[in-house]
Order: C-alpha cells, then sequence, then structure tokens
C-alpha cells in the first residue's frame, strides 16, 4: 500500500521559520474507537520523562483548546454587553436631562402653584 501525504514535508519544514524539523502534531485514526484511551496512552508513554512530551487527546478536546487560544469568549461577550450597557445608560440619562432642560419654565409654573418637590419629581421620571 502506498503512503499519502497531504503535502510534501521538506517544503513545509524549509519555509517554516518558527520550528525546523520537528512534528508539531500527528493525528491517528483508530480502527476501534473504544480503545481510544488505551491508545493514547500507549502514545505518551513512547515519549514519557523525555524533552519533548507528548499528549495524546480526542479531536474534540484539540478543537476545545484550539478555541480556548484565540479568546475566551464568555468574556468578551460579557465586556460587550456591558459596553451596550453603558451606552444605553448615558443615552437615556442625556435624554432625561435634556427633556428637563427644556420644561424648566412648566416645572417652574408647577413649583410656583405649589407642587412639592418629590411629585415634580415623579412627573419628571414618570415622563
Amino acid at each position: 500500500e502506498e503512503n499519502q501525504f497531504l503535502f510534501r514535508w521538506d517544503y513545509f519544514d524549509q519555509a517554516n521559520d518558527f520550528v525546523k524539523n520537528r512534528v508539531g502534531w500527528y493525528m491517528v485514526k483508530l480502527e476501534d474507537p473504544s480503545r481510544a484511551t488505551e491508545v493514547a496512552r500507549a502514545i505518551d508513554a513512547i515519549s514519557e520523562n523525555s524533552d519533548h512530551e507528548t499528549k495524546t487527546q480526542t479531536e474534540q478536546a484539540f478543537n476545545q483548546a484550539m478555541v480556548k487560544q484565540f479568546a475566551d469568549i464568555g468574556l468578551i461577550v460579557t465586556a460587550i454587553m456591558a459596553a451596550v450597557f453603558f451606552t444605553l445608560l448615558l443615552l437615556t440619562g442625556n435624554t432625561m436631562a435634556q427633556a428637563v432642560r427644556e420644561r424648566i419654565p412648566e416645572l417652574a409654573v408647577l413649583k410656583t402653584i405649589g407642587f412639592s418637590n418629590g411629585s415634580v419629581l415623579w412627573l419628571v421620571l414618570g415622563e
């Protein structure tokens, strides 16, 4: 049976300035997935106590680790939501302040005819 390669290793290694003459990861396809833990332990045992120990994991675990390297999605979403909420608070406060500024003469009339500070405040907040 002839080996089929995804790409030419010699070309890749020549262009790779980060790590020369090293393999970053191997993919192993199992005939019997129920033996995955046993095979993973056997692979890790080969390089145990060496300078370059391996860490065998499933494809799903590998993909999750890759996503975590890029960013903490939960933190980013929380930060964006906090920024949006803060912006909405500023816009609401500005709109309320503008509405009160425009109605100062009307509020003065209410105070003149006997409305208390609390009742005027509730009218403004209710608006």
